[in-house]
């Protein structure tokens, strides 16, 4: 049982058992929060952050709204639970209200083995897609053909994606035989990928100059008949 009398705080629990803070708070009522400096993630990738406060304090992880909330039990202890799905170390608020009083700490929240593993590998990973990408910018592609472009860029690994598009809005169809004329390099998380612009080739330039020349003979002739009737 807790009586409060003023700012004084008495209880009935052994003194022989408490904290400095704890019976600090017994003494004139200041506010305390224990927690520890650092505390690491499960492998649920789950942070429970155990502590002690004063008595029946409300106890929250930054302003309450998304993080947990709880009440302190009678001996002022507590546990929150943390699950931001943590990158790297974290820092997170704790604060506690007690009446009107509230006080604030920082613990820092250590990524799980299993996460730092997994994120040391994705970091290796990117800075080799990041090196592979810096490699196939540096290389002189323009004048090969797709072929002969590919091969090269594949030689730097197998895993970076090559596509081939047109240079020219009319002719979508590209072969393998065309020659590039620029190159677009994206790197994502995922790894490095190749756009090659092909010039179409002069056959494929040809068909599209025919194709033209036979549409404008039938607009011509149309309009012809249009105007001078049917011939």
């Amino acid at each position: 049982m807790i009586a409060i009398a003023g700012s004084i705080v008495k209880t009935d629990i052994d003194n022989s058992k408490l904290s400095p803070q704890m019976l600090e708070f017994k003494k004139n009522g200041t506010l305390f929060l224990e927690l520890p400096e650092k505390v690491n993630e499960n492998n649920n990738h789950i942070v429970h952050i155990k502590g002690q406060t004063a008595p029946k304090s409300r106890v929250q992880i930054g302003f309450g709204i998304f993080g947990d909330t709880t009440t302190a039990d009678a001996s002022g202890s507590f546990q929150l639970t943390y699950d931001d799905n943590i990158q790297q170390n974290t820092n997170i608020k704790i604060t506690t209200k007690y009446n009107n009083k509230q006080m604030s700490k920082i613990v820092t929240v250590v990524p799980s083995p299993e996460r730092l593993h997994t994120i040391e590998q994705k970091n290796k990973r990117t800075k080799q897609y990041k090196k592979e990408a810096v490699a196939v910018k540096k290389m002189s592609l323009k004048t090969k053909s797709f072929t002969e472009a590919k091969s090269s860029i594949q030689g730097i690994s197998s895993s970076i994606v090559v596509k081939s598009k047109s240079n020219d809005n009319e002719i979508t169809e590209v072969s393998d035989t065309d020659i590039v004329t620029d190159i677009r390099v994206t790197q994502t998380n995922n790894g490095v990928s190749v756009e090659l612009y092909l010039e179409p080739s002069d056959s494929a330039k040809k068909t599209l100059a025919d194709k033209k020349a036979s549409e404008q003979k039938s607009k011509d002739l149309e309009a012809a008949k249009n105007k001078y009737g049917r011939l």
